[in-house]
């Protein structure tokens, strides 16, 4: 197709996204009484502290990697070209897509860590499928990837739950607080784990892009046991 064909074929679905938007989404009816509070106010409320712990890891493992790392790692791992790469970012953000839709459904109360935790459940079936078939068994990389996509996509569930326990008054400035900690975070991950990985040096090899992946696994279990042992102690 090409790239341009791509882009101009994005902004197009953007725009029909958008229209249809406008057309078919209401406002909620406007909350009585004045709000008071800022954001340094919702910072300082202890109840929402796990969630944003769990917002700040939810997300960045999946979106990070794919942004950023699945390109450099499948080339220098896999020795995949760039028509084999596309394919993996497109199967992943297929996978993060559409985990996007099926989650809405979800009780997120009930099941706010259960992607996750199904995440890293698949994730070592599926390396040691790999690990078993070994790197000329194309087909696994494309598992691994999808299933990271599909259960990596959590924060719908953490944004829903967190916008249960903010104030009426305060939801927009509470719901733009909650997307930094999950955007920011992307961000901040993939600039520390970008510079961790020059500082290792190119003799490392590919052993470089397991440093990137212990990253994001530690901070993502530190982020579970926050939301846990967080909401449990309030």
């Amino acid at each position: 197709m090409g790239w341009r064909a791509s882009v101009w074929g994005l902004a197009a679905m953007s725009l029909a996204v958008a229209m249809a938007s406008l057309a078919l989404i209401r406002d909620p009816a406007r909350v009585e009484g004045q709000g008071k509070g800022s954001i340094l106010d919702l910072l300082r409320d202890r109840r929402l502290w796990p969630v944003f712990a769990m917002m700040a890891v939810c997300y960045y493992p999946a979106a990070g990697f794919r942004d950023l790392w699945v390109g450099p790692w499948a080339r220098d791992v896999f020795q995949f070209g760039e028509n084999r790469i596309g394919q993996l970012t497109l199967a992943m953000g297929l996978a993060m897509g559409w985990a996007t839709s099926f989650t809405g459904s979800w009780n997120a109360t009930a099941t706010i860590a259960a992607p996750s935790s199904s995440a890293a459940t698949w994730w070592r079936r599926d390396a040691f499928w790999c690990w078993r078939a070994g790197r000329s068994r194309g087909s696994c990389h494309y598992v691994l990837l999808f299933t990271l996509g599909l259960f990596g996509t959590s924060f719908p569930l953490v944004m829903s739950y967190g916008k249960g326990m903010l104030p009426k008054a305060m939801l927009g400035r509470g719901v733009t607080l909650l997307n930094f900690f999950g955007i920011g975070a992307t961000g901040i991950a993939q600039i520390a784990t970008g510079r961790m990985f020059g500082a290792m040096g190119p003799e490392a090899g590919a052993e470089r892009y397991g440093m990137v992946f212990a990253v994001f696994g530690v901070s993502l279990l530190m982020g579970l046991a926050a939301f846990a042992f967080g909401r449990r102690a309030r």
